[in-house]
């Protein structure tokens, strides 16, 4: 979620301690008001019982037990917060989540210099955000989708744009100035993504006494404007154009709205809109099914309610937590198709319980609505790190469990617009805890694959163990798809709605190689093409379908490639141009988790010839790959 915070100008001593302290927590105060996946609480410790083959729960982890107690207690987070042509952002609030972790957040102010450091981190998985008034961040679309991470020790460079605005003024079908509407602005997509969910709690701005409204601070992409309505209950903003429909720049309804283009830095002057001042609608109702004592007494339920079935919001409110009285109501609702989403948490552990239904306004108030909420999927699991390989290698940094960070990802291609709220939640991962035990959850009804991200280039992934249960699940649904007859990937799992899974066993080793080295073009003056990806591929058949060791890299414009956490042995090395399409709104796809394209990509590989032998520890670096030609020939290890 992205927000911004206006910060006083950095002082010294108390005033300065003083000022943080304030603006911590309010931060923290908004993310128990609205629910951030990254405080999902780490599951509780448990006893450990040994295994068997039949997948029971995993046996006491002695070595990554003590990996953990040789970890760092402590360590720092540092960077810098520049402009996007290189200045130093001064006085930004720098916040830090831990994933996982059922803390608040922390963070520090940028100096002059743009510099910060986050101080006294535990081990863990840190998602680092900058917010500075009228700036957002430069990857703003990206982190929605998949969250940039980072480590203790490391550092950090983020790059902020200055927002877009529009401005404008308001009036009534006299031309008097209307005083005191509430004005919002919503990003409905950008170039290449169709809908865009972007609560932003400064959006919204309120006209002043010559009706003029001012909106800054807004990432680059497509908006339309809106004028009036309930949709700023969530602000606390009441005033008396609550009650009326929306009035979309210039003058129009959802459906007529004019669409504005708002570049980074860019300003639009004269975004007047003339007031229809149109009475709007009540849609009303209760949240009732699963709200007892899972929950806390201060755990609301929030409601928003979507246009048609995009991700743009048109109302936000809650209901009470009072378990007698759960009511809810939008105000000011225009006629059209909506959907209603309701979410709760159940207690501080970060699950959800969620109910959606569709909406239709048509010239009369909706009453009598009732939400029925219920929880989503789940899955468990515990993750074993093995001992290292002998002779034991000297480890890149000292890396702990708690910084390794596990995600759901959907097998299938979602369906569009389906079920925003969850989708937005279960694109952020968990963490393990300092025993290896993991817990997903918010998960709708699909099939998902386990992605796991490693804190260090040492350790890789050898498997992933399902229960009994849900390996016949996987089978059977294997057996209705086009995969039929081949093996199962590791890592899929088949959820139904509510359904809890456990007992997942990943088993994590120590010894990874790594690869560096660039790509050079095989002939002489002929440029690398665009979009240039590398692959290394399992050669032994019977790792064709284990989706594990399959590795893929970006290779930069100069050629530059870097792969980490491969798994000893022997691959076929390949360089192509990327076939899997990548958008803002997306996740980006592994090649090899297709059936077909992974087909073609072993015959492609097998077919170039260049092979590759990596030892356990192995630091392969100023490895060339000559693209456009097929040499056969085993590249010298030095």
């Amino acid at each position: 979620m992205n927000s911004h915070f206006e910060t006083p100008p950095k002082k010294r001593g108390t005033e300065d301690r003083t000022a943080r302290s304030l603006l911590f927590a309010f931060i923290f105060t908004l993310l128990l008001l609205v629910p951030h996946p990254a405080r999902a609480q780490q599951p509780a410790a448990t006893p450990v019982k040994p295994s068997t083959k039949s997948a029971q729960p995993a046996p006491v982890n002695k070595a990554a037990i003590a990996a953990a107690a040789d970890a760092p207690r402590t360590g720092s987070i540092m960077g810098r917060v520049l402009t996007d042509d290189g200045r130093p952002l001064a006085n930004a609030a720098v916040i830090v989540y831990a994933v996982g972790a059922n803390a608040p957040p922390t963070g520090d102010t940028t100096d002059a210099d743009g510099k910060f450091q986050v101080k006294a981190l535990r081990p863990a998985a840190y998602l680092v955000q900058a917010n500075a008034p009228g700036y957002v961040s430069a990857d703003a679309g990206a982190e929605a989708v998949v969250p940039r991470l980072y480590r203790v020790g490391e550092s950090v460079n983020l790059t902020m744009i200055k927002g877009g605005v529009i401005t404008g003024m308001v009036t009534n079908a006299e031309g008097e100035a209307i005083v005191g509407a509430t004005v919002r602005a919503f990003r409905v997509r950008t170039a290449t993504e169709p809908n865009a969910f972007s609560f932003r709690f400064n959006s919204p701005r309120t006209t002043d006494d010559r009706g003029v409204y001012r909106l800054y601070g807004l990432e680059p992409g497509v908006y339309i404007v809106a004028v009036g309505g309930s949709g700023a209950q969530f602000y606390g903003s009441l005033n008396a154009y609550d009650g009326d429909a929306p009035t979309y720049y210039p003058s129009a309804t959802r459906d007529t709205a004019a669409e504005l283009t708002v570049h980074a830095g860019e300003e639009l002057n004269g975004i007047d809109v003339r007031y229809r001042g149109e009475r709007g609608h009540a849609v009303s109702g209760f949240a009732s099914g699963n709200t007892g004592d899972a929950g806390l007494g201060y755990n609301t339920t929030s409601l928003t309610l979507f246009q048609g079935t995009s991700a743009t919001p048109e109302s936000f409110t809650f209901a009470g937590s009072d378990e007698n009285n759960r009511s809810f109501v939008f105000d000011g609702i225009p006629d059209g198709e909506f959907t209603l989403a309701a979410l709760r948490s159940l207690g501080n552990t970060g699950e959800m319980l969620t109910a959606t239904r569709k909406v239709t306004v048509r010239g009369a108030d909706v009453t009598g609505l009732e939400l029925k909420l219920e929880p989503l999927g789940a899955v468990n699991g515990n993750i074993i790190l093995e001992p290292p390989p002998k002779p034991v290698c000297a480890p890149q940094r000292n890396s702990a469990l708690t910084e390794i960070t596990v995600a759901a990802r959907r097998d299938e291609k979602e369906k569009k617009n389906e079920n925003v709220l969850p989708s937005y939640l279960r694109r952020w991962p968990t963490a393990a805890n300092d025993k290896g035990e993991f817990k997903l959850f918010n998960l709708t009804g699909g099939s998902y694959r386990l992605n796991l991200q490693l804190p260090g280039d040492d350790w890789f992934i050898r498997s992933i163990a399902l229960p009994a249960a849900a390996a016949a699940a996987v089978a059977q649904a294997n057996a209705k798809s086009a995969v039929q007859g081949k093996s199962n990937v590791p890592g899929k799992f088949v959820l139904k709605n509510g359904e809890r899974i456990n007992g997942i066993t990943v088993t994590v080793a120590q010894g990874a190689a790594s690869l560096r080295g660039r790509v050079a073009s095989a002939a002489e003056g002929v440029a690398l093409p665009a979009r240039l990806r590398l692959f290394l591929v399992p050669v032994e058949p019977e790792r064709a379908a284990d989706t594990l060791r399959y590795m893929e890299a970006t290779i930069e414009k100069d050629g530059l490639f870097a792969v980490g956490g491969i798994a000893p042995g022997r691959y076929w090395l390949i360089a192509r141009v990327d076939v899997e399409s990548e958008s803002e709104g997306e996740e980006r796809r592994a090649v090899a988790e297709d059936a077909a394209e992974r087909d073609k990509l072993r015959a492609l590989a097998e077919s170039a010839g260049v092979k590759i032998e990596l030892q356990p520890c192995q630091r392969l670096a100023d490895y060339v790959l000559n693209y456009g030609s097929t040499p056969a020939t085993q590249p010298v290890v030095k």
